[in-house]
Order: structure tokens, then sequence, then C-alpha cells
């Protein structure tokens, strides 16, 4: 998986220097603020950041962080037409005490993400767009109790239906998000860096 990702990087940033004009790349961070629940959810289990999950414990003793996004995309001339390759990562953390033992969880969502953007409107500070994404999630699930570790992976197809979305910046930039899916759930606002 991680050379499958390498390979994808190197690929855009060979695309990315052939055609720098119709090229970018940024990186970012955001947080749903609205989640549209987990597929995963049973009873027990709460849910934030679209599927960070957690078996055991209650929501309030979580350490959910931003997901971290890399992405590239290329824009077609005179068109209002984007097409992106995303790569998103959730982390999450847990600690739950229950007498003598203590109970540790750690969640990573790895998102590999193609996207279709469709620009309503495109000026050099303000852009709105709508855009529909599609792709391969990897999830792993780590519990220590006791020192004792148990580690869980596994992959799906997941998907982001956007539409619409808002830019305010120029190379540094704040967006906001409302959609149905996975990465950015239901609402999500966030900051980043245009290279």
């Amino acid at each position: 998986m991680k050379r499958f990702i390498l390979s994808i990087i190197v690929l855009l940033g060979a695309f990315t220097a052939a055609s720098a004009q119709n090229w970018n790349v940024e990186i970012g961070l955001s947080y749903p603020l609205l989640d549209r629940g987990s597929d995963d959810d049973v009873s027990g289990r709460v849910y934030s950041n679209s599927e960070i999950t957690f078996a055991h414990s209650s929501r309030q003793h979580a350490v959910i962080l931003p997901t971290v996004g890399l992405s590239a995309g290329y824009s077609f001339n005179n068109t209002p037409f984007c097409v992106r390759m995303n790569v998103y990562a959730n982390f999450a953390f847990n600690t739950l005490e229950g007498g003598p033992a203590l109970l540790q969880e750690r969640e990573t969502i790895l998102y590999v993400m193609p996207e279709f953007r469709v620009y309503y409107h495109k000026a050099s500070f303000l852009s709105l767009y709508g855009s529909v994404s599609a792709g391969l999630r990897t999830r792993t699930f780590e519990e220590t109790l006791s020192g004792d570790t148990v580690s869980k992976t596994d992959c799906r197809f997941s998907w982001q239906i956007s539409p619409f979305g808002m830019e305010i910046g120029g190379n540094v930039y704040a967006n906001m998000v409302l959609g149905y899916g996975w990465t950015a759930g239901l609402f999500a606002l966030g900051v980043g860096y245009r290279f």
C-alpha cells in the first residue's frame, strides 16, 4: 500500500513539472463538523470525523485529529472542469481506565480518492465549486490492553458527493464543503496551502 501511494505521488510530481500551468499541488487540514455516521456503527460505538469508531468507550475520551490531505489537480484550459488526485489521512487516539487495566485505542484511516470538480465561479480570491470523488479507504484499528496489542486492517470503496464548496484566499486559503460521504461528512471546514 505504501509503495502504491508513493508511486502515485511521484507520478503526480512528474506531471506537475511537465505542465505547471495547468497543475496545482495542495496540502491542507479539514475537520467535519457534521458527520454522516459510519456504516460500521453498532450499539455501543460512537463515531466522529466521518468514520472514526471506538468500540469500548465514550466519545468524550477520544482525541480525534483533523484530516490531513495532499492533493494534485489538473485544470482543463477554457473550461470550469478540474480533475484531482487526493490522499487523505485521519488519526484518532483513545484511553480508557477500567480498574487496574488501561485500554488504549488507535485508529488510522487512509483514503486515495480521485475527484472530479466543476467550478461555478473561479476568481483570484473566491472560488465556488461542486465535486464528486470515489476511491479506496484503508482503516487500521489497534487496541492495547495490559500490554497486549490486537490490530485489524480492512479496505473498502468510499466516496464523497459535495454539491457546494467554497474557497477563500490565494496560496493560503480557507474552505467550506457541504455534501455527503466519507471524507468531508455533511459539513466541513478547512485550511490549506497551494504550491
